[in-house]
């Protein structure tokens, strides 16, 4: 993430304002449909938090790594998927500490 940020920093204040909403908006569906779909199959509320940190966190990492192999040249693609990982550990820390502050039902 780190590489990406680095050498494409310009193109990602440029650009900011155009995918910020897209992620964010993006990895609030992922967990609303990850806790819904544990709502909707009964499952206890250990096993409905882990559903949801599972399908709302993915595999940023991977994308770089698929980007910077068979996409060197597309720094805009880059940069969204580095801020897509940052944000995931943001939403990700986030979520889980205000879990640890709900006990379980």
């Amino acid at each position: 993430m780190a590489i990406a940020f680095s050498s494409n920093f310009a193109l990602f204040l440029e650009r900011f304002h155009s995918f910020f909403w897209l992620v964010v908006g993006h990895n609030l569906l992922a967990l609303s449909l990850g806790y819904g779909m544990g709502l909707v199959l009964k499952l206890p509320v250990a096993d409905r938090r882990a559903v949801t940190l599972e399908v709302g966190i993915q595999n940023s990492g991977l994308g770089l790594v698929i980007l910077f192999t068979f996409f060197p040249e597309a720094g805009g693609m880059m940069l969204i998927t580095a801020f897509w990982g940052v944000w995931h550990l943001v939403s990700g820390l986030t979520l889980s500490q205000i879990w640890a502050r709900i006990p379980y039902e």
